[in-house]
């Protein structure tokens, strides 16, 4: 072995920087480590060059912090130093899940078979929790017919576990042809040398993952928070808490369904490709959320298949559903709704080990749910879904005050339905109330959402205010909504047609107005112009001089 200098490194260096390949192994999974790497390296029977191989292969696995990178390197390592024509290494995660590979060291068109014969030995490793040797797999009974049968050509093998204290956390395997040598103790000696220093670099590398996969959570979860701190809208925070939900799970949908009424309702949805409509949410699995709601606790099942309870449940089966997952929210009055997600093109088996962070993102959902519901009762009408007249003027002055500063420009629309009376007087105030609805929702449709601001001031009036928007850009907005009202094709409780029109005004600010307070009365002034000059109209406010 040659150092950087170039200079000749001795026996006694080479097992110096083993020793100090251990320590910084130890070093960067603290805890995990027990046993100097020395104790696995030959002290005699071993030539210079093995020792400096085991050396070098101990330094690049130091560095390999994924997992898949432990496996390969150590499975080359193993072909390498041990003269097997095939290496397996298996990997358990935890209790359903796996890593598992196979190299050969030639191209084996029959490698599957082999691999048959591997799993087998390290089903007997993990049993026992010992090491399987043969000098020809034939002598034995079982795995001598499953070689027979699948044509295998194999002769020796050996498998080890692989431990880390009293944990078994996998095993390495190796074979030979038929007709080879059986592999002998100074090359055992080396083979368990390489599965020791393995086993180190596992734990070091599932440790550095758990570390990588926490700050990941942690990152989410701050996510989560500056999303939910900047919004007390219901549904943007809903919208929100999806989207983050599936960049955590990698599920292919995502829903929140919130209680109303005593029924799970739909509260916001999407998949990998973005929102989706409320009719999404009836392609779900009942029996997993009726479960939740009879329960109260979270529903895993992370493959189906295997599940003998919702294996055969007929949402589950006609969904074709391979994982599906359901978390309570739990809010100050008790069950406020539940996270669901599910996939139908992989298991998401993978989500064992983060429940921790669906859980955190549930009770941050659940608070921030409430939050929201109690902002939307003080400040949305309850019939309507407009904002309350209090919080509509509020920000309307809040508007003439930023505008002013910056020397912008915003509308402001003020509507009447025409002819209210005659609705409650002729079909009662249910009708009423279902006149004032159909108007909230022409003026909610025909509006930037998230940017204008519609509002419910009193009775059958309703206002609008259009931030960044001139006097011909609202007269536009404004003549939309009057056609899409009058056209609204609103029936009475007979079924018999009602004819539904508002008449508008119309004022812009700084030129009609220089508060909110003054925009609205010079906008209201052109309502009434509107209900003069024969109602169903839209009218600007005229500016004398």
């Amino acid at each position: 072995m040659t150092s950087e200098l170039g200079k000749a490194v001795s026996l006694a260096e080479v097992r110096a920087l083993v020793k100090h390949l251990d320590e910084k192994l130890a070093r960067m999974a603290p805890g995990a480590m027990i046993n100097g790497l020395t104790q696995v390296v030959p002290a005699d029977g071993a030539s210079d060059q093995r020792l400096e191989q085991l050396a070098e292969f101990a330094a690049g696995i130091v560095s390999a912090q994924d997992l898949e990178k432990v496996i390969d390197r150590t499975l080359l390592m193993a072909l390498k130093m041990a003269g097997a024509d095939r290496a397996f290494l298996h990997v358990r995660e935890s209790d359903k899940s796996v890593l598992e590979k196979m190299r050969t060291a030639k191209p084996d068109s029959n490698a599957w078979a082999a691999e048959k014969i591997a799993r087998a030995c390290v089903d007997r490793v993990r049993d026992a929790e010992e090491a399987v040797q043969m000098a020809n797999v034939r002598a034995d009974a079982q795995l001598g017919d499953d070689a027979e049968a699948y044509d295998v050509d194999l002769g020796p093998l050996v498998c080890l576990p692989m431990r880390e204290g009293d944990k078994l956390l996998g095993a390495l395997y190796l074979d030979r042809r038929t007709g080879a040598e059986p592999f002998g103790a100074g090359e055992l000696k080396i083979v368990r040398a390489i599965a020791s220093i393995a086993s180190r670099a596992v734990v070091n590398a599932q440790v550095i993952a758990e570390q990588t996969a926490r700050r990941q959570h942690l990152e989410m979860l701050n996510k989560l928070y500056s999303a939910i701190s900047r919004t007390l809208e219901l549904d943007q925070l809903l919208d929100q808490i999806t989207q983050i939900t599936l960049e955590v799970t990698k599920a292919e949908r995502a829903f929140i369904l919130l209680m109303n009424g005593g029924q799970l309702r739909f509260g916001g949805g999407r998949d990998q490709g973005g929102p989706l409509p409320p009719q999404a949410s009836r392609e779900l699995s009942r029996s997993v959320c009726q479960k939740v709601l009879k329960t109260q606790e979270g529903v895993y099942v992370f493959d189906t298949s295997s599940d003998a309870e919702f294996s055969a449940k007929l949402s589950v089966v006609n969904l074709k559903l391979n994982s599906v997952v359901a978390v309570p929210l739990k809010g100050q009055q008790g069950l406020s709704g539940l996270i669901y997600i599910d996939s139908k093109t992989q298991s998401l088996t993978a989500l064992e080990k983060e429940l921790a962070i669906l859980t955190n993102i549930a009770n941050v959902a659940s608070l921030a749910v409430d939050n929201a519901r109690l902002y939307r009762q003080a400040t949305q009408d309850g019939l309507t879904g407009l904002y309350v007249r209090s919080f509509f003027m509020v920000r309307m002055e809040e508007e003439a005050m930023r505008a002013g500063r910056f020397g912008r420009i915003f509308s402001l629309l003020v509507m009447d339905i025409d002819h209210f009376k005659r609705f409650n007087d002729s079909y009662g105030h249910q009708t009423g109330d279902e006149v004032i609805k159909l108007v909230a929702q022409v003026i909610k449709r025909a509006i930037r959402g998230g940017v204008d601001i519609p509002g419910r001031y009193g009775g059958e009036e309703l206002v609008c205010m259009l931030p960044e928007t001139n006097l011909e850009g609202a007269v536009v907005v404004a003549e939309r909504i009057r056609t899409q009202v009058e056209t609204g094709g609103l029936t009475g409780p007979n079924g018999e047609p009602l004819r539904v029109t508002i008449s508008i005004g119309v004022a812009t600010f700084p030129a009609m107005g220089e508060t909110g307070t003054q925009l609205f009365e010079r906008a209201d002034q052109a309502l009434y112009m509107s209900k003069q000059n024969g109602r169903n109209k839209t009218t600007v406010y005229q500016v004398s001089g």
